[in-house]
């Protein structure tokens, strides 16, 4: 699957890590920092990670009016959590507007 977005986060964690080959350059490539920096909603908008930060991100800029796409690697959504919590938050995010793959 190949996406394309104007802005990607990387919320890949609470310390940011570049995924090769696509380092953190804080202008097309930014973590959650660099997310919280725009100077204007981005009309799309890629997170990658769909952890706490990732989606708290993905779910603000969706409400603010950007498209957001969240790529997550692992197979179950939210895996750390009660499987029936994670089940409603994913309608909630999904809800809001989050395109959660």
């Amino acid at each position: 699957t190949e996406l394309s977005a104007k802005n990607i986060i990387i919320a890949a964690g609470s310390v940011p890590i570049d995924i090769p080959p696509t380092p953190i350059d804080q202008d097309v490539i930014v973590d959650s920092t660099g997310a919280l920096e725009f100077s204007e909603v981005p009309k799309k908008l890629g997170v990658i990670g769909a952890g706490v930060i990732g989606l708290e991100l993905g779910s603000v800029w969706a409400r603010l009016g950007a498209e957001v796409t969240v790529l997550e690697a692992m197979d179950d959504f939210l895996p750390a959590a009660d499987r029936q919590i994670a089940k409603e938050a994913l309608k909630l995010f999904t809800k809001q507007g989050l395109d959660i793959k």
